[in-house]
């Protein structure tokens, strides 16, 4: 089974790397994958 990690390091949530995170993660929920995020901004 494949394992993704996104990281997304921009404090911004409203900024384009949140949307292109949010893309990342449908596209490998199709594939059955653990994904696994973590958001800079929350921690």
């Amino acid at each position: 089974m494949k394992q993704v990690l996104i990281i997304n390091g921009h404090p911004d949530k409203q900024n384009y790397n949140y949307a292109l995170s949010e893309a990342y993660i449908k596209g490998a929920s199709k594939s059955e994958a653990v994904i696994t995020q973590i958001n800079i901004a929350d921690l």
